[in-house]
């Protein structure tokens, strides 16, 4: 599994984007796009990080636990699951993520 930073380089491989009709030579940097790149790097942090967090089984098979609403558990138990599984002081990830639960 790659990281984040792993993903974002990733995406600097000479792929052609448009966006809203016009071209974006780099994604990663551009601001209309920030935050869903963002919001993916977290991700694939989480997954590295920690990966019992990144996997969810839904009706007997693995998945994306990012893309599983929780059911059985609160909002809250779920934001102090994740604020327990990263490092505060990488702010930017830590409030991404947070911001983004905030959202469901």
């Amino acid at each position: 599994m790659r990281t984040g930073d792993e993903f974002r380089q990733g995406l600097a491989d000479g792929r052609r984007v448009f966006y809203r009709g016009r071209r974006i030579d780099d994604v990663v940097s551009e601001p209309e796009l920030a935050l869903a790149v963002d919001h993916s790097a977290i991700c694939y942090d989480i997954a590295a990080d920690r990966p019992d967090l990144a996997v969810a089984e839904v009706d007997g098979e693995q998945v994306s636990a990012f893309y599983v609403a929780p059911s059985n558990l609160s909002l809250e138990a779920v934001k102090l699951q994740i604020s327990r599984s990263f490092d505060p002081t990488r702010a930017r990830d830590y409030v991404s993520v947070i911001a983004g639960i905030d959202r469901l």
